[in-house]
């Protein structure tokens, strides 16, 4: 059957194909969700000092930078469920730069929840998409899952990141945590950078969509390339129907590419530092080391 292909290498998130199929991959992944539990010990922290515990006029403002489809907003919502805990003073802003993945963000109602709002856009533009969407000038508890801050990869992106979550961050209750996958924080300046996983001998990964009535997902590894710090996965994605017959239609053929940076500790205290923000804390998860900062 006919197929369209891309020639052009694309984000992994950038259709309503690649967004789901990032989530199947994700849910199968070790330690999904297991960082959720974090995140919602420190929420109940901030909540607990905020203003908004003594006054309730005003809102406990928590926003996810690289929300994706919003698993952790999501995560939080269903422990508040869980412990029946209405948060009608809490306002939950999901950013993100790819709009596909916020549509599949907000096909689901967080019950819970005062408000919440989806905004499209990059993480060094913070403070600004907040300003532009009429948010709060403070925020209470910020927060950057599952290595979200390594698509930062370009001279300066970091520090502007950095430098907004000081400017918005409440003073004295106010929380910021960060994520770092384990093997890409290298802990000395000088330590060499090594690729993480390039089985490019592995054979493709066949996923069924839950959304798309009979299309699969082809995942096909191309392995990784390492330089400067910055690592990029690639993946050919086919989305297909397979027939009766066992003839396979293609729907599209999709070359992606992840980038990540690699963050040396040393150099990622001192931007810290430099920003105006202390580690309160870094936290041993499965999968990531969480850094837990307040304005100093």
């Amino acid at each position: 059957m006919g197929s369209i292909e891309r020639k052009a290498e694309i984000d992994f998130y950038d259709s309503p194909y690649l967004t789901e199929n990032w989530d199947i991959i994700s849910q199968g992944s070790e330690g999904y969700d297991s960082d959720v539990i974090f995140y919602w010990n420190v929420f109940l922290e901030v909540k607990e000092s905020s203003e908004s515990h003594e006054n309730p006029s005003v809102p406990l403002i928590v926003v996810d930078v690289g929300t994706g489809t919003g698993r952790v907003l999501k995560g939080l919502n269903r422990y508040a469920e869980q412990n029946n805990l209405p948060l009608p003073e809490t306002e939950f802003i999901g950013i993100d730069i790819s709009q596909h993945m916020l549509d599949r963000a907000a096909e689901e109602t967080l019950s819970q929840v005062g408000s919440v709002s989806w905004i499209c856009g990059s993480a060094i533009e913070l403070s600004t998409l907040l300003e532009s969407s009429s948010k709060p000038s403070k925020v209470d508890f910020v927060f950057s899952a599952v290595h979200s801050v390594g698509h930062l990869i370009h001279p300066g992106e970091l520090e502007k990141f950095f430098a907004d979550v000081a400017k918005l961050l409440r003073p004295h209750s106010g929380r910021a945590c960060i994520s770092i996958w384990k093997h890409y924080l290298l802990s000395t300046d000088d330590e060499e950078a090594k690729t993480q996983y390039n089985d490019i001998g592995s054979l493709p990964m066949v996923l069924a969509s839950k959304k798309f009535p009979g299309v699969l997902y082809r995942n096909h590894y191309h392995g990784e390339e390492l330089a400067n710090d910055i690592l990029a996965s690639k993946t050919n994605v086919q989305v297909f129907r397979q027939h009766e017959n066992g003839e396979e239609e293609i729907i599209e053929s999709i070359p992606t590419v992840l980038r990540y940076k690699m963050f040396r500790e040393p150099t990622l205290l001192r931007i810290l530092e430099s920003s105006g923000l202390e580690v309160l804390n870094k936290e041993t998860n499965v999968m990531d080391f969480v850094f837990t900062l307040k304005l100093k």
